[in-house]
């Protein structure tokens, strides 16, 4: 039997004619695309900055493809249904059965929370349709234990807004109004710890408010002896915070958007930026308007009301 024995110098030698040889057939084989066109990274950029809006990003980043983002707002919606009297007779209308089917359609929640002191009657006709056509989650508030607790009074709107406060620092999520329909999605603004709307004024509104759980802003709002003092007026106490904490909340214009021919058109959008805003908001001013619509009159409904409405309620403008 013969073995042989690879010595000194012409054993290293061999060592390193191979790995040259083989760099170099690797080189080859990249320069002409044989190898290493299937392998592939993917990039995530993470904007986690409370003062950087959309429209602030840098350059580069816009230019980049595939950006990802991480929310910290969970996409959970919350609507607070309460009556001005113990009773509970408030039937529900089309324009709010219109806000959750906006919400279920477009922003496609993981879940839609519906607070609520009583459920509306089985008689309510836009109730029956919602529940039926909708998953829901009932979540039950004893209303008289709310309004001590938070040393209010009984009208509705001060325990609608104090309860979504309350709701969106335990939870977080989304907070929608009942005036307020959703035409696009929301999750540009998840990525903030805490979002509501400007009038135009410049005052706050909380008709729409996106929040991360235990939001900073709104564990002060909430901590705070101006929450109870202001009760009347939630969006005004947010304003006064604001003002000394503005690097706690993101803000986004409510901008006036033009009446072309009726009054169902003078509402307003939350950021615009394209064809269609984020949200349609009917102003009170709209009251008598919103009790007139309905599937048939919102066919030949004019301007941005009626193209959002059927394209929520028919599938397209």
């Amino acid at each position: 039997m013969h073995s042989t024995v690879c010595r000194g110098n012409s054993c290293g030698l061999t060592a390193v004619l191979l790995v040259s040889v083989g760099f170099i057939v690797g080189v080859l084989l990249n320069q002409y695309g044989f190898v290493f066109e299937n392998i592939h990274v993917d990039v995530t950029i993470t904007v986690v900055n409370d003062d950087l809006t959309g429209s602030q990003l840098p350059d580069y980043l816009k230019q980049l493809n595939g950006i990802t983002t991480r929310f910290v707002v969970p996409n959970i919606v919350h609507f607070v249904w309460f009556t001005d009297d113990d009773a509970g007779k408030r039937l529900m209308t089309f324009v709010e059965y219109m806000s959750i089917l906006s919400v279920y359609r477009i922003q496609r929640p993981d879940q839609i929370q519906f607070h609520c002191s009583r459920l509306p009657g089985v008689e309510d006709y836009w109730w029956t349709r919602l529940w039926r056509e909708m998953p829901l989650k009932i979540v039950h508030h004893d209303k008289s234990s709310l309004i001590k607790h938070l040393k209010l009074d009984k009208s509705r709107n001060q325990v609608c807004k104090l309860l979504a406060i309350k709701v969106l620092l335990d939870q977080g999520g989304i907070f929608i109004d009942w005036n307020v329909l959703v035409a696009k999605n929301l999750d540009p603004f998840r990525q903030f710890n805490f979002t509501l709307g400007k009038e135009p004024s410049s005052t706050l509104s909380t008709d729409v408010v996106a929040a991360c759980p235990n939001a900073p802003f709104l564990r002060i709002l909430v901590d705070s002896n101006t929450v109870n003092v202001e009760a009347c007026d939630v969006d005004k106490s947010a304003y006064k915070l604001s003002l000394k904490h503005p690097s706690l909340l993101n803000t986004v214009s409510f901008d006036e958007f033009a009446a072309q021919k009726s009054t169902s058109d003078a509402s307003h959008h939350f950021s615009v930026n394209s064809t269609l805003p984020y949200v349609v908001r009917l102003s009170e001013s709209d009251n008598v308007a919103r009790g007139q619509l309905s599937p048939e009159t919102i066919k030949s409904e004019a301007g941005i009301i009626g193209d959002v409405m059927r394209l929520i309620y028919y599938g397209s403008t």
